[in-house]
């Protein structure tokens, strides 16, 4: 029982009206979420975002919290370092953008791998010429993103890095 109600309107000549009440639930960890990318994987973990561009910070906060997420975000790469001194084992995944004053992607994802080796690290990057998966992967990251990225991609990649290093 979903707790919801069906309601039926009819009118001779007129036709049917059927009026379907479903109440709004929220995507369970682990579950999938049907939009218009399709069956997406949903989750309830904290993902913290380090990106320089305001705009890129915030509309990762908002695809990634569409699924289910916590995001906190943060624009500078030594905030981030910080920030997981204090709250670890509050952040279950970091994805960093890779150009970014002072620290590289790649620099901050080896950082992180050195200081916390169980937290995963997904790099994003829009130049394909200075960053590779080789590179990448060298560097620790589970994944590496390319701008721009769509829903589908970015929720595919948040879950399998999240499963993959649960427990």
């Amino acid at each position: 029982d979903l707790g919801g109600e069906i309601s039926v309107q009819s009118e001779p000549g007129r036709g049917t009206t059927f009026v379907v009440l479903l109440p709004v639930t929220e995507a369970r960890p682990g579950s999938t979420l049907v939009s218009s990318e399709g069956v997406l994987p949903t989750g309830r973990e904290h993902i913290l975002v380090i990106d320089d561009e305001k705009e890129i910070r915030d509309i990762c906060r908002m695809m990634l919290g569409h699924l289910g997420y916590t995001v906190p975000t943060l624009g500078r790469p030594e905030e981030a370092l910080a920030l997981l001194a204090e709250a670890r084992p509050h952040i279950d995944l970091v994805i960093t953008d890779q150009t970014m004053p002072r620290l590289t992607g790649v620099e901050l994802t080896a950082a992180i791998r050195h200081d916390y080796p169980g937290l995963p690290v997904i790099l994003c990057t829009g130049y394909s010429d200075r960053l590779n998966y080789d590179i990448a992967r060298e560097a620790g990251a589970c994944d590496l993103l390319m701008k721009p990225v769509d829903l589908r991609g970015l929720g595919a990649a948040v879950r399998a890095a999240v499963d993959m290093h649960a427990g």
